[in-house]
């Protein structure tokens, strides 16, 4: 039963970080945060497989947005 609820209080934590909208008593989602840069995964919100492509354009944002480290 322990973990039954520990997974189901992760599914919910998940929901919360990752979901477009905030949820009362919850963590701060991720989605809506002020200043968040993001980019998609072979240019799809649905992701895929990382490429080379997606590494540079990583760089690239981080260096416009004049992101600073340290980055772990």
């Amino acid at each position: 039963m322990e973990q039954l609820i520990a997974i189901a209080m992760a599914e919910t934590e998940d929901t919360a970080i990752f979901g477009t909208t905030q949820i009362s008593n919850g963590p701060l989602n991720l989605t809506g945060t002020s200043g968040l840069s993001t980019l998609l995964v072979g240019g799809s919100a649905n992701g895929g497989n990382l490429s080379y492509s997606d590494l540079a354009g990583t760089i690239a944002k981080a260096y416009s947005v004049k992101a600073r480290g340290p980055f772990a």
